[in-house]
């Protein structure tokens, strides 16, 4: 008897494993992507003194949000959330896990607005990606640049193709947010001749205080 019990959970244990590695997928590379790609351009850079530029994303923090897509964010009621400001995002390049997102002060049920220019040190066609968990939209010149809004794992955006006519710093738009579980929110681009997916560097993120 126990030895049919045996085999028979030996056979179960065998068919959920070939069951899963029918469905397991390989893991996305930087550059790869099952959503549709999108293309913007005609965006001219401006020349921003140097001394007014400050380092980072200017950030405003929504607490307690535990919807499961940005898009809320524009349909939001009045003192729905608790709304802070933060200190400067510097780069988007992390993998938080189930740690603390950025400086909200909380892993979970938090959305973010964070607001400035990026530095596009050349001229030419960038292409741009974005990991995150969950979603994260990012507008460029006010065009819609990356959007994988709703809630998910740890995945890539669509790729974006960006003409730029001349260096400089452009503005940019990046909203995210965390429901629950781990999270992560990078930021990726490939330069004009580049081989190579990278952060964006920290010096490519900056604002103007208000």
């Amino acid at each position: 008897m126990k030895s049919q019990f045996a085999i028979t959970f030996m056979t179960l244990m065998l068919l959920s494993i070939l069951a899963f590695s029918a469905y397991a997928k390989e893991p996305e590379k930087l550059g790869e992507t099952q959503q549709t790609p999108i293309t913007i351009g005609d965006i001219t850079a401006e020349k921003i003194t140097p001394e007014i530029m400050q380092p980072g994303l200017a950030v405003t923090y929504y607490l307690n949000f535990f919807k499961r897509d940005l898009g809320y964010l524009k349909q939001m009621k009045e003192n729905e959330f608790e709304i802070m400001k933060g200190e400067p995002v510097v780069q988007l390049n992390h993998q938080f896990g189930d740690g603390e997102v950025f400086g909200s002060g909380t892993r979970q049920g938090v959305a973010m607005s964070m607001k400035g220019y990026l530095l596009f040190p050349e001229p030419g066609r960038y292409q741009m990606q974005a990991l995150s968990n969950d979603g994260v939209i990012v507008v460029i010149d006010d065009k819609l640049a990356i959007s994988d809004p709703q809630q998910h794992s740890d995945r890539l955006s669509n790729l974006a193709h960006i003409e730029i006519a001349a260096e400089g710093w452009v503005p940019v738009t990046v909203e995210y947010f965390q429901r629950k579980g781990t999270s992560a929110l990078k930021l990726f681009w490939k330069m004009p001749g580049g081989k190579d997916f990278i952060p964006v560097p920290k010096e490519s993120y900056g604002h103007i205080p208000q």
